[in-house]
């Protein structure tokens, strides 16, 4: 009886992972309002403006506000990879006349405060 329980259960809690995905049980997957997308867009702008001479060329409000979940890509400034791992993070990536040959440039963010990450090095 007991180890039918058991089975029963295993059962279930597998058949809710298979359906709610890596987010697990209780998770949602993480949505941004349009004021947090707007406030993502401004503080990835103001990242990539303190690392560049201020003469991009890029309309900050062109950038495309995504959520990601972290895989081990590369990040600039390097950093301890594996505390992110399996985590959503906020992307905006802002596309570039060079991205046929460098791709896009791409802002991560700490989903809750949106502060910088780190950047996915162009190619």
């Amino acid at each position: 009886m007991i180890r039918k329980l058991l089975w029963g259960g295993t059962a279930i809690l597998l058949a809710v992972l298979l359906c709610r995905g890596p987010a697990g049980i209780g998770l949602e997957p993480l949505k941004l309002t349009e004021k947090e997308r707007q406030e993502c867009l401004k503080a990835a702008w103001k990242s990539l403006v303190a690392i560049s001479d201020g003469k991009s060329g890029i309309d900050w409000r062109t950038g495309e506000v995504t959520i990601v979940r972290y895989e081990g890509a590369l990040l600039l400034p390097p950093k301890n990879r594996d505390r992110l791992m399996n985590k959503e993070l906020v992307s905006v990536t802002f596309h570039t006349e060079l991205d046929s040959l460098l791709g896009p440039i791409v802002v991560l963010l700490h989903p809750k405060v949106h502060s910088l990450i780190g950047f996915v090095p162009q190619m």
